[in-house]
């Protein structure tokens, strides 16, 4: 009788955590490392004005990574400056003029 308790408690604790636990989150596995990340996708009309300001800023030499079509975010375009004390997450359209007052501020130095 003790043994069918604890299978019982067993499966009803399983299945608490299964049905509590989302299938589809990626998030935790895959934690961004330091630096600048830029999360873009092709069937976005802001993404589409903020690539190029975000391109402009490469050129410049500032370190941006680009990912196209990424689950770790929810709204896109996103921008995400991650530091070892913390982390700035900017979501939707910047403009060109406060990415770069930003990315100054943030000590997000350029590529020499």
């Amino acid at each position: 009788m003790v043994k069918f308790l604890l299978l019982l408690l067993f499966i009803i604790l399983f299945a608490l955590i299964f049905l509590t636990t989302p299938l589809w989150s990626k998030e935790p596995s895959k934690k961004l490392k330091v630096g600048n990340h830029y999360f873009t996708a092709v069937w976005c009309g802001p993404c589409k004005i903020q690539t190029p300001i975000i391109k402009k800023l490469q050129k410049e030499g500032f370190n941006i990574k680009i990912y196209d079509n990424d689950k770790r975010v929810k709204i896109v375009p996103t921008i995400i400056i991650v530091r070892k004390n913390g982390l700035l997450k900017l979501e939707g359209l910047q403009t060109y003029e406060k990415l770069k007052k930003v990315m100054i501020k943030k000590r997000v130095y350029k590529l020499w």
